[in-house]
């Protein structure tokens, strides 16, 4: 059964064939300023099985050659919103790798890139009690 997931606007939308059984979470720098975030989930998949929609003609592409790799990715977001939507990689025309917070249920990560860029104070991050009205 597939699965749609949306920006936070919900101007861009990407729809997949069916829930990726895994992610992969990624700490490298640039996936970690472009999303705001301390790691990015992401799903990696043919190019060919997502279906992403853009009605308003808000998605815009970025392309970043400062990356730890070395190589130049095209990242892809909401120029709505700012929401990040996926990252093409030139070197591999065929995926595609879709930003799985895009999706209300994210698989859970069975690979780890760039773990070294992880910070020290979160290797060991565990929350048991979580404020569910932090930003309320």
């Amino acid at each position: 059964m597939s699965i749609q997931g949306h920006c936070n606007c919900g101007s861009v939308r990407v729809t997949l064939p069916d829930q990726p059984a895994s992610s992969l979470i990624c700490f490298c720098l640039n996936f970690r300023r472009a999303g705001g975030v301390l790691a990015s989930l992401n799903y990696t998949l043919a190019k060919s099985t997502a279906i992403v929609s853009d009605s308003k003609s808000v998605l815009k592409r970025y392309h970043d050659s400062n990356t730890d790799s070395g190589n130049t990715i095209i990242r892809n977001f909401c120029g709505n919103c700012g929401s990040s939507v996926m990252t093409e990689v030139p070197l591999h025309p065929e995926a595609l790798i879709v930003k799985a917070s895009l999706f209300d249920h994210i698989a859970p990560p069975n690979q780890e890139a760039f773990a070294e860029k992880k910070m020290d104070w979160a290797k060991g991050i565990a929350i048991e009690k979580p404020s569910e009205q932090a930003f309320e």
